[in-house]
This record gives C-alpha cells, structure tokens and sequence, in this order.
C-alpha cells in the first residue's frame, strides 16, 4: 500500500512541477511611444496611429506583449521631461522591456521612418531601422514601409523569420517628369511571354 501512494505522491510533484516551468516562460514587454512627425500634408495624427501599426506586426501571443497605447501615450505626454528622458519615462513605468520610438518625415522627396528600438534598463538603442518610400509616392506608402521596419525588429531581435515577399522599397527610382514619353515606356515592367 506503501508504493502506490509514494507513486502517486511522485507524479503529482512532476505535474506541479511542468506547471511551474510553464508559467515561467519568459514573456517580453515592448511599449511605443508616439513618434515624431514632419508632414507636409498634414499626416500629423500618424503620431500615434503608428503605435497601431507597429502593435500590430510586433505582438505575439504568449511571447511579446506590447504595452497599451493609452498609457504609453498618458505617460508621455503628461512628462515634464526633455524628449529622450520622456521616452525612457515611459519605458520605466511600464515595465518594458523594449521601447520602440522613432519619427516619420513627409517632404517632396517622399515619406521616410526611422525607428529606434531602445533597452529599457540601458537607455542605449538595440536596433536602428529607417526604411524610405519612392519620391513620388502618397501615404499609402506609410503601410509597406511599416511592414518591413516591423518584420525586421521581429527577425534582429525576437528571431521570427520574415515571409519572402517582404523586401524594402526602392531608395531612389530614377524618374524624370520631363523625359520623353518613349523614355519613361522603359520604366514599366514588361510582361514575360510564355
């Protein structure tokens, strides 16, 4: 009678066990703060819209938690600190790990978002990204170059695999807007024959 309660006894410690080894998995904490816009044509509410875009494409369940955008964006603006140790601030009192900032400019020669990431207990920045669209491309550029910012903060620093069919947009494409319409017949993509 003696050997099956100790068996028992034994297999119940186990399973406590693997529970506790489960419910101590290390999950890592990313809070955005707004970023800092320069638009010509008024995209200035991306301040915070891309606290949106970046949630999105970073979070992972029962991985990477991002911090609520509400309280990211109290924090900082009810700061009275000077811009960096704002952003820190915020980091701080939330308790990330990570902090994601950065700043998006809007000029005649396109749309172009840098992104930092930043150690919370260092302060020092992890990662340095900046992607940039066409010069004459519109807002809807903001959603690619958000994509391959993010998918690279998700490979470099949580080691996720990024899908082939995200690549970074062109720098500059050479484009005239006085060539000659046989000239610019050049830059449309033929068609391959079969």
């Amino acid at each position: 009678m003696k050997n099956p309660c100790y068996a028992l006894f034994i297999l119940i410690n186990v399973f406590f066990l693997c529970l506790v080894q489960t419910g101590n998995a290390e999950i890592r904490t990313m809070v955005i703060t707004p970023f800092t816009v320069t638009s010509e044509s008024g995209l200035t509410d991306l301040d915070t819209g891309l606290i949106d875009l970046f949630s999105s494409r970073i979070a992972l369940k029962n991985q990477i938690d991002i911090v609520d955008k509400s309280t990211a964006i109290a924090i900082y603006r009810n700061s009275d600190k000077a811009p960096q140790e704002r952003i820190l601030e915020v980091g701080i009192q939330t308790h990330a790990d990570y902090i994601l900032t950065g700043s998006l400019d809007e000029s005649v020669k396109g749309i172009s978002v840098q992104a930092f990431v930043l150690d919370t207990l260092t302060g020092k920045p992890i990662l340095e990204l900046s992607e940039k669209s066409g010069q004459y491309e519109n807002a809807d550029a903001i959603i690619p170059i958000v994509d391959v910012i993010a998918a690279k903060i998700n490979r470099d620093l949580f080691s996720r695999d990024i899908p082939e069919d995200i690549k970074p947009q062109q720098q500059d494409v050479p484009f005239n807007v006085y060539a000659h319409p046989d000239k610019l017949l050049e830059l449309i993509p033929k068609k391959e024959k079969k």
